[in-house]
């Protein structure tokens, strides 16, 4: 559930929170503005270059004509990669995940 929302000329930053969790779970998200969650996500995504191919999902048509166009877009500006580089979460495996 959306929270809160800031929009600046580039940016629309929302607080998402799950609710009914305890104690609260909640992330803030950047996204461009005139881009969905998902488009900037996959752009994110062929911005790496040791990534060759990503499978999105595509339960309807509307979904593969969105993935097309962000495919179309090319990768993020450098601009926009280095300011979601702060919100980067740096893993630190466990045994079990290894």
């Amino acid at each position: 559930m959306a929270r809160k929302a800031a929009t600046s000329e580039y940016i629309t930053k929302l607080k998402v929170t799950l609710t009914g969790l305890s104690p609260p779970i909640w992330r803030r998200l950047l996204v461009p503005a005139g881009m969905t969650l998902a488009q900037m996500a996959l752009r994110f995504i062929l911005s790496n270059p040791d990534v060759s191919t990503v499978i999105p999902g595509m339960r309807k048509a509307h979904n593969v004509e969105e993935n097309t166009a962000a495919s179309d877009a090319g990768p993020l500006s450098p601009e926009l990669r280095a300011r979601l580089r702060v919100h980067r979460w740096d893993r630190k495996p466990t045994e079990w995940s290894q």
